[in-house]
């Protein structure tokens, strides 16, 4: 009687935390305008807190600070990174702060907590000679692969993210002027320059698809857009042939790295990636001094102690 008594109160915990867990994301995808992956995240994190609340006995709404508490100090315990926690803690923070200005509960059970310190991790970018490779790739110039030569060149030559590839669409691309409209995180919209060969890749591949009434920039095999997985399959596959292993988010830090070693100013930098801080762009100046101290010390003869002069 009491192990059914407790699976049904597991049972009301998990339906309530499921239906205000609804009723936040809907609230942050219709009056905040949050991207569909942002919410999926958000709901990720939020499950998990719940999933350790009920271990307590305890639901989302009926949560103490010990307990909220409690389970950011296990994440540490289980490994993650401070950046991953941070990540969760943003999502938590968000939920019980619209639950307290809905006046669903009336104690602010996370403002005290305090966010782990940020890790600035240095972004792996490849050599200009490597994106050469990458992109003048034999296969990759024949013409049934414009599709993918175009998406290629517009992770590196303008930066963008694989969620921005994927969103474009047909109005978004103006080839005569040589620019494409993006809009990136919370719909902020930026206009990024197009290089000659981006501009060539994708007037081939429009060639192709022309008659297609789809407005999606990038369709799959049955004619509707590309999914994200698809295009870091893709850069899989291509980057793969020529000996790397990268991710596409690699062309984007190349993208940004490449621009500050040839002169370009950071503020121009931190407009073309859509970063809303200088802060957030400013990782990349660490990336060329670490590349510049890197090739000095594979190029100089007096740069490391016993190498011969």
């Amino acid at each position: 009687m009491e192990r059914s008594l407790k699976k049904k109160d597991r049972d009301s915990y998990l339906s309530s935390n499921r239906y205000y867990i609804d009723k936040f994301l809907s609230f942050l995808f219709y009056e905040r305008g949050y991207s569909r992956n942002t919410l999926s995240s958000y709901r990720i994190d939020l499950m998990e807190l719940s999933e350790f609340l009920l271990e307590k006995d305890a639901s989302l709404l009926t949560a103490s600070k010990e307990f909220i508490s409690e389970f950011i100090n296990d994440l540490s315990e289980r490994g993650f990174s401070n950046n991953t926690i941070i990540r969760k803690l943003a999502s938590i923070r968000t939920f019980y702060k619209y639950l307290l200005n809905e006046g669903i509960i009336n104690e602010d059970l996370v403002s005290f907590l305090d966010t782990p310190k940020k890790e600035k991790k240095i972004p792996r970018v490849l050599f200009e000679e490597q994106i050469k490779t990458l992109l003048e790739q034999p296969l990759l110039q024949e013409e049934r692969y414009a599709r993918e030569r175009s998406i290629l060149e517009l992770l590196y030559s303008c930066g963008l993210r694989v969620s921005e590839i994927v969103g474009l669409t047909l109005n978004d691309i103006n080839l005569d002027e040589g620019f494409v409209r993006v809009k990136g995180k919370g719909g902020k919209e930026r206009i990024v320059p197009l290089g000659s060969k981006a501009i060539s890749a994708i007037r081939e591949y429009l060639n192709q698809r022309r008659e297609i009434r789809e407005k999606k920039l990038f369709l799959n095999n049955r004619k509707k857009g590309l999914s994200r997985q698809s295009v870091w399959l893709i850069v899989k596959q291509f980057a793969s042939n020529v000996g790397l292993d990268i991710s596409p988010h690699t062309l984007r830090h190349s993208f940004a790295t490449h621009l500050l070693d040839n002169g370009a100013d950071l503020r121009v930098v931190q407009e073309l990636l859509g970063h809303s801080s200088i802060s957030t762009t400013q990782i990349y100046t660490h990336v060329s001094t670490k590349r510049l101290k890197e090739e000095f010390e594979m190029a100089h003869p007096r740069a490391i102690e016993g190498r011969d002069v």
